[in-house]
C-alpha cells in the first residue's frame, strides 16, 4: 500500500501498464502525488534486479 492509503504498488503499475498516463494515474486517485507514482516504478524496479528461483520442497 502507498503511504497513508489503500492503493497498492501493483494498481499504479497496472494502470501504466495499460497504456495510461501518470496524469491518469492521479486524475483516478488524487490521493496520489507524482512523486507516488515514481515511487513505484522505483520499487518495482529494485524488486526485479533481485533474482528469485521458486524451489520445490517435495
Amino acid at each position: 500500500m502507498l503511504r497513508g492509503t489503500r492503493i497498492t504498488v501493483q494498481t499504479v503499475l497496472e494502470f501504466l501498464a495499460a497504456g495510461d498516463s501518470v496524469e491518469d494515474v492521479l486524475e483516478e486517485y488524487p490521493a496520489l502525488s507524482r512523486a507516488d507514482v515514481q515511487a513505484c516504478l522505483e520499487y518495482a524496479s529494485r524488486l526485479m534486479a533481485n533474482h528469485y528461483t521458486v524451489l520445490s520442497a517435495a
